[in-house]
């Protein structure tokens, strides 16, 4: 599926990169793993955007958490 379809754009799910792998680490305390569930979390975020653009932080977490 197409980002623009759901009216985000891939630079706005970029930008998020950093605290994506920060959270991901923080939540598994495990570099190596967090790293994977940083990967599967991206999978998720191309495959299925979040409808809107309207804070990102907190879709990223939910989909983080439920990894």
């Amino acid at each position: 599926m197409d980002p623009h379809d759901h009216g985000i754009r891939p630079d706005e799910l970029v930008s998020q990169l950093g605290w994506v792998r920060a959270l991901a680490r923080s939540l598994v305390r495990d570099a190596d793993e967090g790293d994977d569930v940083a990967q599967d979390t991206w999978a998720s975020a191309l495959e299925r955007p979040p409808s809107h653009g309207r804070n990102l932080r907190a879709w990223f977490a939910r989909v983080l958490r439920r990894r």
